[in-house]
């Protein structure tokens, strides 16, 4: 759905990265990372986790922010989400010719559309820092 797709390019990680976060942001106030930074718990059944694949936790499964989400967090997230890839698939079929960037700011303009609040920059965690 944009332009300048390119699946092995960093900057298309990077993308979709900067998307999720502002997807999950919109809906619980924080990045994935943050999500798993605070809700990560081993003292915890499951590890804190709310919802995961399979029947036990298994190491995958604690590394996934919606994994974490409350039953209402993630129906959000799933309205959320759904709005958005409506959008984008409307402005598919219409050929609207869209780059990588542009869709980055028209999520913003979704988000702020939908009286969300947009993250801005990346957020106070860097999954990097971090074990997972």
């Amino acid at each position: 759905m944009a332009a300048d797709y390119e699946p092995s390019n960093k900057e298309t990680t990077r993308f979709f990265q900067s998307i999720q976060n502002k997807l999950h942001f919109a809906c619980t106030g924080m990045t994935a990372a943050e999500l798993i930074v605070s809700s990560a718990d081993a003292s915890q059944p499951n590890m804190g986790l709310t919802n995961y694949k399979f029947d036990e936790v298994r190491k995958t499964n604690v590394t996934v922010a919606k994994n974490y989400l409350r039953e209402n967090e993630l129906k959000e997230l799933n309205r959320i989400v759904n709005m958005w890839l409506d959008f984008a698939e409307d402005q598919a079929l219409r050929h609207k010719l869209v780059f990588l960037q542009d869709w980055d700011t028209k999520l913003d303009q979704f988000l702020s559309f939908n009286d969300r609040e947009a993250l801005q920059g990346t957020g106070g965690i860097r999954k990097k820092n971090h074990y997972f």
